[in-house]
């Protein structure tokens, strides 16, 4: 009689233990209740507009859409057929050189921020001079007169002087070159001018260049 509680009572246990996962899972399941699917709608992505920093190129966007061909609504900046607003290269010793550009039939000029310059005298990289009016168009007649009289090793200081009007500041030094006093540098808002006081009193022209 013992032999046989024994048999039986070992596969009782193995059942038992088979069949508690099973149960567990089943009560799980019922406290959970039902399952019910919840969707995640992403949130969009707002479109570009306005003027826009990229890889350290100006763009401007509307709606999303680059812009090409056109001015910003400021009429600051403008953006070429790539899209891309027009901006002088950084040169060697300037922070204020420009780059030009002929849009329509008038001339505007650029600075190295991609902004469109505007009243007063301004150079490019190659101290090349040009004159812009309030509104930031280039007038060709004054910019011919002033890269006439800054044509380098020309006496025509005196005459640049008149053209460009009194400087900021003034700085000298002895010179080094034959038959020349002093060494000035006439220093405007947008360029420095550098000439040399000849002893006969003329003023030798050395050069323009960007600020």
């Amino acid at each position: 009689m013992k032999k046989m509680e024994k048999n039986y009572f070992i596969p009782a246990v193995c059942l038992f233990l088979m069949q508690a996962p099973v149960i567990a899972s089943a009560e799980s399941d019922t406290t959970t209740g039902v399952v019910t699917e919840t969707t995640v709608t992403p949130t969009p992505v707002p479109a570009k507009n306005g003027v826009i920093k990229e890889k350290n190129k100006l763009y401007y966007y509307k709606n999303g859409v680059k812009q090409k061909n056109c001015w910003d609504p400021t009429r600051t900046y403008y953006f070429d057929k790539k899209g891309v607003a027009v901006t002088a290269r950084k040169a060697y010793g300037s922070k204020q050189n420009i780059v030009t550009k002929k849009i329509g039939k008038k001339t505007y000029g650029f600075d190295v921020n991609g902004r469109k310059v505007k009243n007063g005298v301004y150079a490019d990289a190659k101290g090349k001079a040009y004159y812009f009016d309030k509104k930031g168009v280039l007038s060709a007649k004054k910019s011919k007169r002033i890269n006439a009289a800054a044509k380098p090793m020309s006496t025509t200081g005196s005459t640049l002087r008149k053209l460009l009007g009194k400087p900021i500041r003034t700085k000298s030094a002895k010179s080094c070159m034959s038959g020349v006093k002093k060494d000035y540098r006439w220093i405007y808002s947008h360029i420095i001018v550098q000439v040399g006081k000849q002893t006969n009193g003329a003023f030798l022209v050395y050069g323009i260049q960007a600020r």
